[in-house]
């Protein structure tokens, strides 16, 4: 699977929280580029970085379990 193709199945949303994530920002830091607040902003941020990491690895295993079939 091609990055394009990556980045539809998981969407625009989880796919730009990874890019934060990949990069220098602090949790605090990501919050705010997504319009969250404060410590609150720090903390939800945290939880879509963990949710976004679940999407890709669940979207990778899901790739591999088709490429294994196909083979």
């Amino acid at each position: 699977m091609d990055h394009l193709a990556m980045k539809r199945r998981l969407g625009r949303d989880v796919c730009r929280v990874l890019e934060l994530a990949l990069g220098t920002l602090a949790s605090e830091e990501i919050g705010e580029e997504i319009g969250l607040s404060a410590k609150s902003g720090e903390r939800m941020a945290v939880k879509l970085v963990d949710g976004a990491i679940v999407k890709l690895m669940a979207e990778y295993a899901r790739r591999d379990a088709a490429d294994r079939e196909a083979a």
